[in-house]
């Protein structure tokens, strides 16, 4: 039987074994003094005899190395057929997940809030999209929710789509609704894939919303963004068995053949927390949160968003430019994750400390709402597509101002942030009613095609 960490429990034994060090990689685990980085380097190995190949397929007989027992640990605790672990964050399951469900040259109904992982992966695949507008927050292009009767539409243009992608939760802590979306997807015989990188944490609050769950055929999870993971650590969940014996393969076929060790080791190190502390320690932090949005709000700072550890405040609706509001904050010790105009972003974890709360609630008593400054987005329909995602990406291509950029092709997506509503995507024609709200976003430049 495996251990609860079996991976971990490998390195530790290998890191104290004094074996020679005749592999890479080529610090040999060697210790620096006075530094603490090089702590680690003891336990970040290569794939040794004994130590598991993240990507090792072996059609012959089940795999049953560390790295295999461990990821079985984890596909028990979310509920799925199996779980693969990535190195490489959620874009290597991006990439894994189109690669499985859409063959090259076919059409994904997609919703626009994507992050560029998406699009990249599109112009690998050469896969092409019809896109769903999220029904976005007001006077953003940043969040929004998507619902199954906004799939009909897209469905009718494009008949032949082999898939439909959400992104859910956004950035801003929207969450759509997967199980409704799930459902249609059934109906239409269309394989629903999530990118669920911003909700590792979902599967462990109860409601248990996480996309798995509510019916996602393949699910990705960033654990480092919410789950006390290393950065890079991630799941390929697959809630479909019709993906099993393809699924480590779409993987290797993306991902590094080096991964890290210490990246894998920390996914390793979450299984003995999913069915002890993490879910009370989740449940007790949801509540900090609902107490804090409570308190922001009764301070004159409105929240939006569903998502239980995520404060999004609305600062224009508060007075404030998002980006001001986050150097007053950051001038008291605060960094946030992401300002712009209209919003500000604050993530939390179970592992935030009780005083960083309490510094928030001091920072937030200590500033003073003002007059409501609503920023009207100027009217945003989808630009019309000239070229392929995978053609633009691949041609020649000349960065210029944005002013002048009506009328030419765009090469590269430009969005606010990661993910959010592009305004225009690769092989989309840029047209002056983008340039404004390019500006807005305070985007000085794009890549267009020569």
């Amino acid at each position: 039987m495996p251990t609860e960490t079996p991976l971990y429990d490998f390195l530790r034994h290998y890191a104290h074994s004094g074996t020679a060090r005749l592999h890479m990689p080529g610090h040999k685990g060697q210790v620096i003094p006075g530094d603490p980085l090089s702590a680690v380097f003891p336990y970040d190995i290569t794939e040794i005899n004994g130590a598991d190949n993240l990507f090792d397929e072996t059609p012959a007989a089940p795999r049953d190395g560390v790295i295999a027992q461990s990821e079985r640990l984890t596909a028990r605790a979310y509920g799925t057929y199996a779980t693969l672990f990535s190195a490489g964050g959620s874009t290597l399951c991006i990439q894994a997940m189109l690669a499985l469900a859409a063959p090259p040259g076919s059409t994904v109904i997609a919703a626009r809030n994507v992050h560029r992982a998406f699009l990249n992966a599109c112009a690998l695949l050469d896969l092409h999209v019809e896109w769903v507008l999220p029904r976005y927050e007001p006077g953003s292009l940043v969040g929004g929710h998507v619902d199954a009767g906004s799939l009909a539409s897209a469905l009718s243009h494009a008949p032949s789509a082999r898939c439909v992608y959400l992104t859910s939760p956004d950035y801003l802590g929207c969450i759509s609704d997967v199980k409704a979306v799930a459902a249609f997807c059934r109906q239409h015989g269309l394989t629903l894939l999530v990118d669920n990188a911003h909700g590792a944490h979902l599967k462990f609050l109860r409601p248990d919303l996480h996309p798995i769950t509510l019916g996602a055929d393949l699910c990705c999870d960033s654990a480092h963004k919410t789950l006390p993971a290393l950065t890079g650590g991630a799941f390929l969940h697959v809630g479909n068995p019709t993906f099993l014996s393809r699924a480590r393969g779409a993987m290797a076929l993306f991902g590094s053949t080096s991964p890290s060790y210490l990246i894998l080791c920390s996914l390793d190190r979450l299984n003995p927390l999913y069915e002890t502390t993490l879910p009370q320690s989740l449940a007790h932090t949801a509540d900090v949160c609902a107490e804090l949005r409570r308190f922001l709000e009764q301070h004159g700072f409105p929240c939006t968003g569903e998502d239980p550890l995520r404060l999004t405040v609305e600062a224009t609706r508060a007075g404030w430019d998002g980006r001001e509001l986050a150097n007053a904050l950051r001038e008291m010790g605060i960094e946030c994750e992401y300002a712009s105009d209209a919003h500000l972003v604050l993530m939390i974890a179970a592992s935030t400390p009780a005083e960083d709360f309490s510094c928030l609630k001091r920072a937030f008593a200590a500033l003073h709402p003002r007059p409501a400054s609503i920023i009207e987005l100027p009217d945003f329909t989808l630009p019309p597509a000239v070229m392929s995602i995978r053609d633009a990406t691949f041609a020649e291509n000349e960065t210029i101002p944005t002013a002048q950029s009506a009328g030419r092709v765009c090469a590269a997506a430009v969005t606010a942030c990661p993910p959010a509503v592009p305004v225009v995507v690769n092989g989309e024609l840029i047209r002056n009613d983008d340039i404004k709200i390019l500006q807005k976003y305070s985007i000085s430049r794009v890549k267009v095609v020569k």
